[in-house]
C-alpha cells in the first residue's frame, strides 16, 4: 500500500522491520540485504533519523557474524548523526552498542569509557532499567580487568535497581556476577563459601524464570568451583548437569536450524510456484489478446465464463482471398500468417 501512495518512509519502516526479522533468525545475508534497502529509501527522503537506525542495523548483523572493524565504523557512523540530531534513545543504544564491540575486541579501557557515557544518558533519560544493566556492564569489564572491588561496586548498585524495579533476570545476573567474583582465587577477599551462597541464589533464580542457557552456564560455574575446592562429588554432579543441559539447549538450537532451514526451502518453492503462476498468466494474457477484441480479452482473464454483448449497430463483411488455397501451398507458414496479419491489420487502419 505504501508503494502505490508513494510512501517513501513507510516502506523504508516495513522494509527495515522484515531486516528486523531476518536478524532474529540468524538470516545475516537477508538481513544486511533489507537493512540496506530501507537505508536507501530512507537517504532518498533525506530522514536522518531512519538513515541512522539502518546504518546502526547493519552494524548490529557485523556485531552478530563477530566483523567487529565493519560494526564499529557503522555504530561510529549511526552515533554521529544521532548526536547532530540530539537523539538521546539512539545514542545511547549505539553507545553501548560500541561499547560491547570493544568489549568483545578485549579493548576493556574503551568499553568502559563507552559504558560510562551511557551511563550518563540513560540517568539523564531517568532509564532505570539502561542504568542497571549498564552498572552490570561495567561490572563484567572490572572483573575481567581483576579490579574486583570496582566489579562488587557495580554488580551492588545494579543489584540494588533490579530490587527496586522487581527484575527477575535482572537480580540473577547480578548475583550470578558477585558469585563468579567472589569464586576468583587471585582476589584479596576471595570466599569460596560466599561465592557457593551466591551461585546458588542465581541457580534457583533460573530456574524460577526457566532460562536454561544461563542455567548451564551456572552449572559449569559451580562445578568449576567445587573443582577448585576439592570437593569432587559436587564438582562432577554439576559438570553432569551443565553437560546434560548444554546437549538439550544446542539440540533446541539445531532443532531451530532445521526449522529455519525448513522455512527457507518452503518459501523457495511458494516463490517458485509464484514465478511460474505468473509466466502462466502473462502467456494467457498475451494469447487472449492476440486473438480476441480487448474488452473480451480482458473478461476472460478476470474469470467469465459467458460472455455476451449486445450492439445495437453491426455491420458484418464476408471477404475471400481469391486463390487463397493455392496460394497457401506455394509459401511458407510463416509467409502466410505474416501476410494475412498485414491485410487485416491495414483492414482496421
Amino acid at each position: 500500500i505504501d508503494e502505490e501512495l508513494g510512501n517513501y518512509q513507510g516502506i523504508a519502516n516495513h522494509i527495515g522491520n522484515i531486516g528486523n526479522i531476518y536478524l532474529t533468525i540468524s538470516d545475516y545475508p537477508k538481513a544486511l540485504h533489507y537493512y540496506h534497502q530501507a537505508l536507501a529509501f530512507a537517504e532518498k527522503i533525506d530522514n536522518s533519523e531512519s538513515i541512522a537506525t539502518n546504518i546502526g542495523n547493519i552494524g548490529s548483523v557485523y556485531l552478530h557474524i563477530q566483523d567487529y572493524t565493519s560494526a564499529l565504523e557503522h555504530y561510529m557512523k549511526a552515533l554521529t548523526i544521532q548526536e547532530k540530531l540530539g537523539d538521546l534513545i539512539g545514542s545511547v543504544i549505539n553507545t553501548c552498542n560500541i561499547a560491547a564491540v570493544h568489549f568483545h575486541l578485549k579493548e576493556y579501557q574503551a568499553s568502559l569509557d563507552y559504558f560510562l557515557k551511557a551511563l550518563d544518558i540513560y540517568r539523564t533519560l531517568d532509564n532505570k532499567t539502561g542504568v542497571a544493566e549498564t552498572y552490570s556492564n561495567i561490572g563484567v569489564i572490572y572483573k575481567e580487568i581483576s579490579d574486583y572491588e570496582n566489579s562488587l561496586n557495580y554488580y551492588h548498585k545494579s543489584l540494588t535497581l533490579n530490587q527496586e524495579m522487581g527484575n527477575k533476570f535482572g537480580i540473577a545476573l547480578n548475583v550470578s556476577g558477585l558469585g563468579v567474583v567472589y569464586s576468583e582465587e587471585l582476589y584479596k577477599n576471595y570466599n569460596p563459601d560466599k561465592a557457593e551462597e551466591l551461585l546458588l541464589q542465581a541457580l534457583q533464580l533460573y530456574e524460577e524464570l526457566g532460562v536454561r542457557k544461563e542455567l548451564y552456564d551456572i552449572h559449569q560455574i559451580l562445578s568449576a568451583l567445587y573443582y577448585q575446592t576439592g570437593n569432587w562429588q559436587k564438582a562432577y554432579h554439576y559438570h553432569k548437569l551443565y553437560h546434560d543441559l548444554e546437549k538439550e539447549v544446542l539440540s533446541e538450537e539445531a532443532k531451530k536450524h532445521a526449522e529455519q532451514l525448513y522455512y527457507e526451502r518452503k518459501t523457495a518453492e511458494r516463490d517458485k510456484q509464484i514465478a511460474i503462476d505468473h509466466a502462466k498468466h502473462e502467456a494467457t494474457e498475451h494469447l487472449l489478446h492476440n486473438v480476441l477484441p480487448p474488452s473480451i480479452a480482458a473478461k476472460m482473464l478476470d474469470g467469465a465464463t459467458l460472455i455476451a454483448e449486445k450492439l445495437q449497430n453491426v455491420s458484418v463483411l464476408f471477404a475471400d482471398i481469391v486463390e487463397f488455397t493455392k496460394l497457401s501451398q506455394l509459401i511458407s507458414a510463416e509467409d502466410l500468417v505474416a501476410g494475412l496479419d498485414g491485410i487485416f491489420s491495414r483492414s482496421e487502419e
